[in-house]
């Protein structure tokens, strides 16, 4: 990985348009369907990456296990 990059729009799509990366590592609870852009950007000739572990934990579910105590 040479850079990440924050962005404040609701997706990434136009970041991965205008920079034209070779790769997008996205988390395992991803499919490339789902990914705003990825036809596009695979299109272009980009390689779309699902790396992590297997999600099992989300952090609206331990704000739902603080609220219970």
């Amino acid at each position: 990985m040479d850079y990440v990059v924050i962005f404040h729009e609701e997706t990434a799509e136009n970041l991965l348009d205008e920079l034209r990366p070779h790769y997008y590592a996205k988390g395992t609870d991803y499919t490339g369907a789902e990914v705003p852009g990825t036809a596009r950007f695979l299109a272009a000739g980009g390689k779309m990456l699902f790396v992590g572990d297997e999600k099992t934990r989300s952090s609206s579910g331990y704000l739902e296990q603080l609220d219970r105590r």
